[in-house]
């Protein structure tokens, strides 16, 4: 026992000056109060951050509510102007009313007189259709007619053609053979003078 404080007080007196600090504190209980006031004192700075923070939200909400009257104010002149528009719309609406009845029974006329003439140029229009109907019947029959003398004609070129290819051919034939019968006079004339000689 008296070894081991006598230990601590060797140490003691052997460490430095800052360590010797330490351990007075310690022993003197120092340690804990400054921890406790460290921490009080970061208490207190976050309490004041949130006071600040708190007087922050206050202002913004006062701004806000300053802005809410100002809309509510508008909303009430917005409200009693309405009503001045509403009623005087009523009056509008109801001179549009009258008016546009007037006017209906202006169109039903006009439509019940439209109604006969597109009647009327319904049937006409249904005799032109019919008309136009034979027509393009008697155009299908000159077409189909046309076709089959298209065909027929075809058929007569071609056959000219071959006609005329053969009567070539025969042209050259005959060509060939009155050459062939000079040639053959000449030769019986060579022949002719010769046997004379």
């Amino acid at each position: 026992m008296l070894s081991s404080s006598r230990a601590r007080s060797d140490r003691f007196f052997s460490s430095k000056p800052a360590d010797r600090r330490i351990l007075i504190e310690e022993a003197a209980g120092i340690t804990k109060y400054k921890a406790r006031r460290r921490q009080t004192a970061l208490k207190l700075d976050a309490s004041q951050q949130n006071l600040l923070r708190v007087n922050d939200i206050i202002n913004e909400v006062e701004k806000q509510l300053e802005s809410l009257k100002r809309q509510a104010s508008k909303a009430r002149r917005y409200r009693v102007q309405r009503e001045e528009l509403l009623g005087i719309e009523r009056v509008l609406f109801g001179r549009r009313f009258i008016d546009l009845s007037d006017r209906n029974r202006t169109v039903d006329a006009r439509i019940g007189e439209e109604t006969e003439r597109e009647r009327a140029a319904g049937l006409v229009l249904e005799t032109e259709d019919a008309q136009l109907a034979a027509r393009r019947t008697a155009l299908y029959e000159i077409e189909t007619r046309l076709e089959e003398s298209r065909g027929r004609l075809n058929d007569l070129t071609l056959e000219l053609d071959r006609h005329q290819s053969r009567s070539g051919f025969c042209k050259e034939q005959i060509d060939e053979t009155i050459a062939r019968e000079a040639e053959a006079r000449r030769e019986a004339q060579n022949l002719a003078e010769r046997v004379a000689l």
